[in-house]
């Protein structure tokens, strides 16, 4: 993360981390969408938020036919995986998981542009 916040990272590092954060947001999505209707996660179920087809729109224009298919990371994996049991046990820990990714977004626009 390091490299990216320097504008130092690579386009196939970066294309993983687009591969990664895609996975998460999918099954952060996904898992949302299954529970809209949980009095928890319908306040918070917002798809004009959602970022899963903005990141699978980015991968595609920079997919280079030549290289290999990024592969997931372990911890991404298993994130996704709790993703999931969340979203099958009704658990508000959801809505919190939710909570903190759009904190993350606010926080990059924020130190990307400090005067918005």
């Amino acid at each position: 993360m390091a490299e990216l916040l320097r504008c130092q990272l690579v386009l196939p590092r970066y294309r993983a981390l687009l591969c990664n954060l895609l996975a998460i947001y999918v099954a952060l999505e996904c898992a949302l969408d299954a529970r809209q209707t949980d009095p928890h996660v319908a306040p918070v179920h917002l798809p004009q938020l959602f970022r899963a087809a903005a990141l699978a729109s980015d991968l595609a224009v920079l997919r280079v036919q030549t290289e290999p298919q990024p592969v997931l990371e372990d911890a991404a994996a298993a994130y996704t995986q709790r993703l999931a049991q969340l979203a099958q046990a009704g658990s508000p820990a959801l809505v919190a998981r939710w909570a903190f990714e759009q904190h993350q977004r606010l926080l990059g626009k924020l130190m990307a542009h400090p005067e918005a």
